[in-house]
Formats: structure tokens, sequence, C-alpha cells
């Protein structure tokens, strides 16, 4: 094996490296510089929609080597001004926003290029358009619903409109006596209108006005609203104590009265719509005969319908004058049978210069008196004849007594005197009605029916039941059955005593006969006989006795009540009553046996067409 020459190997070696080295410096010569370009960033900003803002371009320092910047794409929904350099790496430029509502971002590209480095990459600059706040305003911007009576109502609408950028959601604040009866919530979007209605409803009398305005506030400009409130009633003034009331509006108003020291003041008056009433407030009793000092002063009487109230002045008080009451009718009446009229006038005179009411009612223990209590009026020096037919029921001696009432203390009482006759058959089982064989009796009734001794041992009357009657229930067959009624009392368990009065004579228990001259009747008078078997019934406010055991003709009965075990007497009263005849045994039969006669006849026949 031969070996290469050391020097022959060296040249070799040397060769080879003499061509890397060329190679090398080739490569070097073919490659060009490379130049760093210049960085920025990218830029944001928020402006309002249709407005304007400033835009601040950044880049990288470079040594305080300016930098100069370009626009290279321009907004789509925008305007720029050129850029302004601020600093040696940043520049400003203005966005104008051309006011249109959609989309709400938008952009421009710029760039940036430094001396000795190439110019920068396309970078962005964000703008954020912000929609304007909501904005309300209010068509009509001012109402005016003129006069209203208190609790009444006028309507109207207003037109409400967002003119804002964005949604605009709330409430109107309204001002006394206005309202918004469907609601006054509101949710509009940018350029929305609604309608919402208005009501008007015074509270108080006077004017009203106020502003309405939103909640949140929304708005810069307020709707005003206006209205006038009239009181539902006027006064007008007649006299010194008489005045008128007026009813302005559609419907019932209630009048309460307070105040008017020394005066008596009308209870709780209604007023019909669209009526005139006379009020008049009457001079209160007093002890004092002279008014004091303080009575010098007008006494004020404050009227008020609920909604509004008014203050009128009576004259101050002065010394109290009563009313004269006087009796028309002699005290002695005529004597009068049972179930005739009499006729009763009495006279009352008001003396003093203020108007009066007085309350008057009639009672006996006859009967015959006045169901409820009955007021007059009397104006300043007033007479005036009351008349009234007096109805006795209860045979004997009668007592009338005509009770006037002038306020809480003042009372008037007149008094007539007669002799009601009774019709009552002596002879039972007749039904007939007798010679008044009564008209010389005297009025004899139980001590316990008169009066009742009171806890400061007087004696006091005993009332008499209330719209007592009577009827008899006469059916075709059976017993007849007398029915009487009265109005239940508070304490419908009273115990019931029913008598029979019957006449006898003063010195044994017969009967004397009937007689058409009253001079030939024996001393006589009226016996109670208890009566057992009748039955008790309370029924609808009213108590029922039924009675079965009667004989025909006519029956004087005496009913009484007892409160409990005490037997304290709540009420009495007397009433006559006429028992009809039987029907005669052929007559209640007459109807079954005509249907028997029938039912045989048809029998026979049928029998008799068989055997044929």
């Amino acid at each position: 094996m031969s070996f290469l020459n050391p020097q022959k190997a060296l040249s070799i070696l040397g060769a080879f490296c003499v061509l890397v080295l060329v190679q090398v410096l080739c490569a070097a010569a073919e490659t060009p510089v490379k130049i760093k370009p210049t960085i920025v960033y990218d830029a944001r900003a928020e402006v309002t929609r249709g407005g304007e803002v400033e835009v601040v371009l950044n880049a990288i320092p470079n040594y305080g080597v300016p930098v100069a910047f370009e626009i290279s794409q321009p907004p789509a929904h925008g305007t720029l001004s050129p850029p302004k350099a601020i600093s040696d790496h940043s520049a400003a430029v203005t966005y104008r926003h051309d006011g249109s509502k959609a989309p709400m971002q938008d952009e421009f590209s710029f760039r940036a290029k430094t001396p000795g480095r190439a110019a920068s990459v396309a970078c962005k600059a964000s703008i954020r358009i912000i929609p304007p706040p909501p904005r309300i305003i209010f068509k009509p911007s001012s109402l005016d619903f003129g006069e209203a009576i208190l609790g009444e109502t006028r309507e109207t609408n207003i037109t409400i409109a967002n003119i804002g950028g964005s949604r605009a959601t709330g409430r109107l604040l309204l001002p006394k006596g206005f309202s918004a009866p469907e609601g006054d919530g509101f949710a509009l979007d940018e350029g929305d209108v609604a309608v919402i209605g208005l009501k008007y409803t015074p509270m108080e009398e006077g004017r009203s006005s106020g502003e309405v305005r939103t909640l949140p506030p929304l708005s810069q400009e307020s709707l005003s609203l206006h209205g006038v409130g009239r009181p539902r009633y006027n006064l007008i003034n007649r006299g010194p104590a008489i005045w008128e009331v007026a009813n302005n509006s559609g419907e019932p108003i209630r009048l309460n009265f307070s105040g008017g020291v020394g005066w008596q003041l009308p209870q709780e008056t209604v007023i019909p719509p669209h009526e005139v009433k006379v009020v008049s407030f009457h001079q209160a009793e007093s002890e004092e005969e002279t008014p004091t000092p303080s009575d010098d002063k007008p006494s004020l009487v404050c009227i008020t319908d609920g909604l509004s109230s008014k203050e009128i002045p009576l004259p101050p008080p002065r010394r109290f004058i009563p009313m004269t009451v006087q009796g028309v009718t002699p005290e002695m009446l005529p004597s009068t049978p049972i179930g005739s009229s009499t006729p009763v006038v009495f006279r009352l005179h008001n003396r003093s210069e203020f108007p009066k009411l007085i309350h008057w009612s009639a009672v006996s223990q006859s009967g015959g008196g006045t169901s409820s209590t009955n007021a007059w009026e009397l104006h300043p020096g007033e007479m005036k004849e009351i008349q009234f037919e007096w109805f006795p029921t209860i045979p004997g001696e009668a007592l009338l007594k005509v009770i006037v009432q002038e306020g809480a203390k003042t009372r008037h009482e007149l008094q007539w005197r007669t002799r009601v006759l009774s019709g009552v058959s002596s002879k039972q089982g007749d039904g007939g009605v007798g010679a008044p064989i009564s008209s010389l009796l005297p009025a004899i009734m139980e001590e316990e029916l008169t009066a009742t001794p009171s806890a400061a041992g007087e004696s006091k009357p005993i009332p008499l039941l209330d719209e007592i009657a009577w009827e008899i229930r006469s059916p075709w067959f059976g017993k007849q059955t007398v029915i009487v009624t009265w109005k239940s009392p508070e304490k419908s368990r009273a115990r019931v005593v029913l008598d029979e009065m019957i006449l006898v004579r003063a010195d044994d228990t017969t009967a004397p006969e009937a007689s058409h001259e009253a001079s030939k009747l024996p001393a006589v008078k009226l016996q109670a006989i208890p009566l057992t078997g009748y039955r008790q019934i309370t029924r609808g406010g009213r108590q029922f006795i039924e009675i079965s055991h009667f004989s025909p003709g006519w029956h004087l009965l005496q009913l009484k009540l007892y409160a409990g075990e005490n037997d304290v007497p709540l009420a009495c009263s007397q009433l006559q009553v006429k028992v009809p005849p039987k029907t005669p045994w052929w007559f209640m039969w007459k109807v079954p046996l005509g249907l028997s006669a029938v039912f045989l006849l048809l029998l026979f026949l049928r029998k008799t067409r068989r055997s044929l």
C-alpha cells in the first residue's frame, strides 16, 4: 500500500480551504442587509352619537427621532382630521360621527414610519358609538281641565314621546287631584309615542295645579296641569237661622252639622241631586234667663259633606222662649162609640224670632193614640192648628193626652176626657150586637193594667202592645179559630196572660139583660176570667195566639205580657172580637155527602148494566 506525499497532501488541503473561503465570500455578497420596521399600537375611543372625539395614535419611540402617522383606511360612519403630532412618537386625530343609529361600532386603519426604519403594519382604531340618553316630551305641554264639582271627573288624553337614543322606562308623577286610571307607567323605545288618559277629580275647593314629571327624571320639560274644584253644595241665607242648601252635583249628598253653641243642630241630612232643601236651626233650651257675656259672640256652625266644609254664623244665644200650646177642642168630649172617631184640635204658637221644631204624640189607655211621634216645624211667629182623629177601642171612661215635646227639657201636655161606649151583647151565642149597655159603665180596669210601681215608689203607665190585630179563620169543617197578633217586643219570650172581660153585677155574677134604657141598668163591673187552651207562636217579628174554643158572639179580650219570673208587666191591651155562628153540620158535610151520593149512584148504574 502506497501513501501520498506529505507535500502533495498539504497542497490539496490548501486548495480546499481557498475554495471554501471563496464560496463564503460570494454568499455574503449576494444577501441584502435587513431593516427593522416601526412598531405602533392599536387605538380605542368612545363618542356620543353625532359627536366628536380625539383619538391618540401611539408608536414606540426611536431615540427621539419623530414618527410620522398616516391614515390607511378611513372610518365608515364618520370623518377624520389630519394627524397632528403631539410628541415624537404620537399623534392625534379628531373623529366626527355622522349621527347614524347603527352600527354601534366604527373603526379606521393607520400606519407609522420612523426615519431609518420600515413603515409599520396597518393598525386599527376602534370607536364605540354611545347613543344619547332617553328623553321624554309631552304634547301638549299644558292642560286646563276647567271647573269640576268635587267628586266629579273630567277626562282628557296626553301624548308622550321618546326623542332620546335609548329605551325610556318609568312612570309619571301626577299632582294631587289628577290621576291616570289606566296606568301611569310607560316603556318607549327610541322614537316611540304613547297616549295616556288623565282624569281630574277635585277633592278640595279652589284652583288645583301642578307639574307632571317622570320617575326616573327623563325630561327637562314638564307638563302643567290646571283645574278648579267647585263645592257640591251652595248655601243661601233666608233668615237669622234659616238657610237653603242647593245640591249642585248629580249625586245625593249627605250633610253633617257641628258646633253652634246654644243651638239645636239638624240631624244628618240627605239632599237629592240638583235639589234645594231648607235647613233650620232651632234655639237650644237653657236654664239661664239672660245670656252670659260670652253669648254676645256669633255662634258658628260647621257644615260638611265629607269633601268640603263651610261655616255659617248664627245669632248669639238668647233667652229661650217656650212655645204656647193651647187646646181648641173642649176638654170634655162627647161620648164616642167604639168604631167611630172624634176630632181633636189643638193650637201651637211660636213666639220667638227663630224657627222651632216640635214633636207631638197622642196616648190613651183606651187606645186610638198615634202610632208614632209627629214632627212639625214652625217659622218665627207662626201659629199652627193641628187636627187629628181619635179612634178609641176600649169601653169606659177614657182620658186622651197630647204630649208636645220642645227640645229635650220643655214638655207641654193637653188632656181630653170622654166616655167610650161598647156594643158587646149580653146574650152569647146569637152572634149579634146588642144595645149599648155600657153607656154608664165606669172605666173599670185592673190596677196592674193602669200602673205599675217604679223603683222610687211612684206609679207609671204600662205601654200598649204595638200593631195588635185579630182575625177569624173559619174552615168549612172543624172549629173556628181566633188569631190575635201583635208586634213582638224586645223580650220575645215574655209570659202571656189572656183573660176574657165580662159584665157582672156589682153584688153577684149574673150578667144584666140588654136594655135600651140606661136608667134601668144595675150597678155592673168588668170581671176578668182567665182563659186556657190557647197556643202562642212567634214568627217574623210578630207574636201569634190561636184560640179555638170561643163561642159565637162578641168577646172582650185582655192581653198582658210579663217579663220573666218576676212578673214585671211589659205591655197590655184590650180588644173586642166577634166570633160568627158555627157552620151547620149539614153544610159542613154537604160536600162529602154529595160525593158519596154520586159514588153510590155510579155503583148502582154499573150493577144494573151487568144484570142487563
